[in-house]
């Protein structure tokens, strides 16, 4: 196959993105023994490698799924391979609370054969901790369960631009600095000891922020303040030590930033002598916010979108003015010679630099 190179000038047509499916959660019941949800006055059983669900004699419902990310301006699929003892209709809702715009009620068919249903939700609120609820009411059905999966059709990502966006922020001064803040809850705690957290920001006004971490037992502490440049990205590197296991870590700005949008960009935490990552998709390039959320109680909105091209650490970069052409990543990693893949790169011929597309 040949690829063509072409200045980014000359190739916007070249490089408009096509619908993305995101997988914002999936659980698969096969793996449970026990009923892992909120129960609400109805508790479903596990066996065969499926969930159970047989009507009680009284209208009922329970959590199918729990603990992930809503963006309002996406339309979700709950997509359930699911069989029953007859055919029929039940209930679903998805969302985060009950009252208007929090949660959305539709409808989804059953039949007696394992088939998988996938129902459409519009204009669900933004959250950061959303669930589904089946609804079977008085369906008297035997029903089983093996997975859901949530999902949604984004048609705007490029990965090149790909961030962690803080958007709708209250724009008050006087709100406490834990009044708008976005957490990442670690799978298991960190053990204590020194690290250097990495990251790249973007706001449209100037102002602050803070870094905060939960420490098992001991409340919180304090990681430091850094900057926001209004239009540009900032490097930051901030060096701490915990002395208890770390189980989040928090970027807090609450009346320290007054501007409406934040851009969050290569999130790195290393423990001294090591150099593994810490965070997962820490370049975001994995379109959903994984261990990323806001609190419940903030209505700001969270989600991994577009942002302002972040060609940080590129200006580093040295060449011979008489070398051939070397290629980078837009994290200013430079590639392997030979073939790259399709993508976005930045070219760099002695002292010029340009960015570039492969197809």
């Amino acid at each position: 196959m040949v690829k063509h190179l072409l200045t980014l000038a000359c190739a916007t047509a070249a490089l408009s993105v096509g619908a993305t499916s995101v997988v914002d959660y999936t659980i698969d019941y096969s793996t449970y023994t026990e009923f892992p949800f909120y129960v609400m006055g109805y508790t479903p059983t596990f066996s065969d490698g499926v969930m159970k669900a047989s009507y009680p004699g009284e209208w009922y419902q329970f959590f199918a799924a729990d603990g992930y990310s809503l963006n309002s301006v996406y339309t979700y699929t709950v997509t359930v391979k699911v069989k029953s003892s007859k055919a029929g209709s039940i209930g679903l809702n998805v969302g985060w609370g009950w009252g208007d715009g929090e949660q959305i009620n539709s409808s989804m068919n059953v039949t007696t054969e394992w088939s998988e249903q996938s129902v459409d939700f519009h204009n669900v609120g933004t959250a950061s901790a959303a669930n589904v609820v089946m609804q079977p009411g008085t369906f008297d059905g035997d029903l089983e369960f093996a997975w859901l999966k949530v999902s949604h059709e984004d048609t705007s990502l490029d990965p090149a631009l790909q961030c962690m966006i803080a958007d709708n922020l209250p724009q008050d001064a006087t709100l406490n600095v834990w009044d708008c803040c976005a957490q990442y809850n670690f799978p298991s705690a960190v053990e204590a000891g020194t690290y250097t957290l990495k990251y790249d920001v973007y706001g449209l006004e100037n102002g602050t922020g803070s870094i905060w971490g939960t420490v098992s037992d001991a409340g919180w502490y304090g990681g430091g303040d850094f900057d926001i440049t209004a239009n540009k990205w900032t490097a930051v590197s901030k060096t701490f030590t915990t002395d208890g296991p770390m189980t989040m870590l928090q970027f807090v700005f609450g009346g320290k930033y007054t501007g409406k949008t934040l851009y969050f960009d290569n999130i790195s935490l290393t423990k001294e002598g090591s150099t593994e990552n810490l965070i997962e998709n820490s370049d975001f390039k994995t379109a959903d916010l994984g261990h990323w959320s806001r609190p419940s109680w903030l209505k700001y909105d969270l989600f991994v979108g577009n942002g302002p091209a972040n060609t940080l650490g590129i200006g580093e970069i040295e060449a011979d003015a008489n070398a051939a052409p070397a290629y980078y990543n837009l994290q200013g990693l430079r590639m392997p010679e030979g073939n790259l893949p399709a993508g976005i790169y930045i070219k760099v011929t002695g002292s010029k630099a340009e960015k570039v597309a492969i197809r």
